[in-house]
């Protein structure tokens, strides 16, 4: 569907809306998922296509106007988007390897106290919030570039 949306985006300048909504399903579902297995939520999500989420992880997009023909294209040849995204890539790559990491302090630390350290939540949080916003764009779902930030 996400090659079908780009090829629409790039001829129309605006993705189908049907579309756009099952990308930005899915992508809640694999964000919501992850933070389940890390331990960030207790909750293993059902699938988070429904509207209201009841869910600790929330994802929700704003959708732009307009959309732009040559990121469309760019992300039909996927090195283009890959190219482009690429220091972001790096990026949450090098923090990926650290995940592991925090995770194991993070529940060292839960077994020892009964609660996640501050530092460490707000850390996890912010990695899934970046990954967020980066698959956001790679998959078209924003056009906007995303910040070098976690939060």
């Amino acid at each position: 569907l996400g090659l079908i949306n780009h090829c629409v985006t790039m001829f129309t300048g605006k993705p189908e809306e049907d579309f756009s909504e099952i990308m930005e399903n899915t992508v809640r579902y694999f964000l919501s998922y992850c933070a389940s297995l890390v331990g960030i939520v207790d909750e293993t999500p059902a699938y988070a296509g429904r509207n209201p989420i009841d869910h600790a992880l929330q994802f929700k997009i704003t959708y732009a106007m307009e959309y732009s023909k040559i990121l469309a294209f760019l992300r039909l040849t996927i090195a283009g988007i890959i190219f482009i995204t690429l220091p972001h890539l790096v990026i949450l790559l090098l923090i990926s390897v650290l995940m592991p990491f925090m995770y194991l302090a993070g529940i060292l630390s839960v077994i020892i106290s009964g609660r996640w350290p501050t530092v460490l939540f707000d850390f996890i949080s912010g990695y899934f919030k970046y990954t967020a916003r980066i698959f956001s764009y790679i998959v078209g779902l924003v056009d906007a570039y995303p910040p070098f930030r976690l939060h």
